[in-house]
């Protein structure tokens, strides 16, 4: 991957220097090159590693938007497209970790296959450490150029009624490439297919541009000169897709889905969630993105229990679903949780909530079944309930379980009309 970043730009290369690297970078490869020595081998994933290259790529995705998710209202274009951005650049940033271990992995041996000694894989693992901290440099232009032009795209959405054309505007110089100068001028129309795949940024350094008119002469199909070749990777419309990385980047390339799935639980923990509803009095439901990007079956269904309980000013967090494997990770987002199990919903940032629905026709034994299930992820229980049901019978219900379940606390059920109805251990015992 020598030549990863070879592009037309050369004088726009941002190269890190050590002083450049994200914080304590030298000091923990130092550290990792030691570790993989010993073990003989190198893990799929490194959460530090992983941090550093994701904490420096979204500072420049952001630097490049212009905003970040506080700036903007959660149910905006602004906000789900900066939301899109980070859990890309989050992404990217394990499928890199992955590449630059494995590469280092493979240094052990060298290219007879004999064991390298350990000043020996000391220097070739530096190699490709340092070859990764360049490749960040551009990869971190890539982030604010893509930011950037993200930013116009949603800008231009928003204003397309008054200026309903967009000008290709490609700077020429003696550093241009040969993808953006043949598309210099080319006017159409926002929403054209054209921009869905020239939209800029073109390659890595792309410093062309859209311009905004009112009014202009539209170009005709057979005037327009497509270049010969611009890379797969860019074939996207950033402002649409929300990848400034698509997976046709090399780093993706062998690694573990796994690895990718779980890239955005290294986020801070505050940033890894997603708002998707506010009450009316400001009470959230907000979504981990690793459960959004699942697309789990329930989903829909958490988020009809979700929004019921935020309009009853209880915060709802829909968690993520995080193996029993990854110890670390589980302590850090899923503390106190019986071991290997995934509660769906954090309440009031304190109590762990399992949701079941039962499904039609709901009876009275089938109740007490999905209740006791739940029982076996955490002691606060919802039923989303999917046809009317005697109120009666939800009550007694909650009884008979309290008395067979020492551990469950609280079940509560969401009726066909999204209304929450409430039953605690402690007020069933007074009355």
């Amino acid at each position: 991957m020598g030549s990863l970043y070879e592009s037309c730009c050369e004088h726009n290369t941002l190269n890190l220097s050590i002083d450049d690297a994200p914080e304590e970078y030298q000091k923990y490869i130092d550290g990792l090159i030691d570790k993989i020595f010993k073990a003989q081998a190198a893990p799929e994933a490194d959460p530090n590693l992983i941090r550093a290259y994701g904490t420096k790529l979204e500072q420049g995705v952001l630097k490049g938007y212009g905003k970040k998710l506080a700036d903007v209202d959660w149910d905006t274009p602004d906000y789900h497209t900066i939301t899109a951005l980070q859990s890309n650049i989050w992404h990217f940033s394990a499928a890199k970790t992955y590449t630059q271990l494995k590469d280092m992995s493979a240094a052990l041996v060298d290219g007879q296959g004999n064991i390298r000694s350990k000043n020996d894989f000391k220097i070739e693992a530096g190699k490709i450490a340092g070859q990764h901290l360049t490749w960040l440099g551009t990869e971190y232009d890539t982030a604010i150029a893509s930011g950037q032009m993200a930013g116009k795209w949603v800008s231009i959405q928003a204003q397309k009624e008054t200026f309903p054309l967009l000008e290709f505007d490609a700077v020429i110089d003696d550093h241009s490439s040969n993808i953006c100068p043949p598309l210099n001028k080319i006017i159409l129309p926002v929403d054209h297919p054209f921009w869905k795949k020239y939209y800029p940024p073109n390659h890595f350094n792309c410093r062309s541009t859209v311009r905004q008119l009112r009014s202009g002469e539209v170009t005709p199909d057979k005037d327009i000169v497509y270049p010969e070749k611009i890379g797969a990777m860019f074939e996207n419309n950033v402002g649409i897709s929300g990848q400034v990385f698509p997976p046709d980047h090399p780093y993706y390339v062998d690694a573990p889905p796994h690895v990718i799935s779980n890239a955005t639980l290294y986020m801070p923990i505050k940033d890894q969630y997603i708002t998707a509803y506010k009450a009316g009095d400001g009470t959230e439901l907000a979504i981990n993105r690793k459960t959004v990007e699942a697309d789990k079956d329930d989903l829909p269904n958490l988020i009809k229990v979700g929004k019921a309980l935020a309009d009853k000013g209880i915060k709802v967090d829909i968690l993520p679903e995080i193996h029993a494997a990854e110890t670390d990770l589980r302590k850090a987002l899923l503390p106190d949780v019986k071991a290997g199990k995934n509660p769906d919903m954090l309440l009031n940032e304190t109590d762990y909530t399992e949701l079941k629905t039962p499904g039609e026709p709901v009876t009275y034994k089938k109740l007490l079944s999905n209740i006791a299930n739940a029982s076996k992820q955490a002691d606060r229980i919802i039923v989303e309930l999917t046809e009317e049901y005697d109120t009666a019978l939800l009550r007694q219900a909650a009884i008979d379980r309290f008395k067979a379940f020492p551990e469950i606390n609280d079940i509560g059920f969401v009726t066909v009309d999204a209304e929450y109805i409430e039953y605690l251990r402690d007020k069933m015992s007074e009355g």
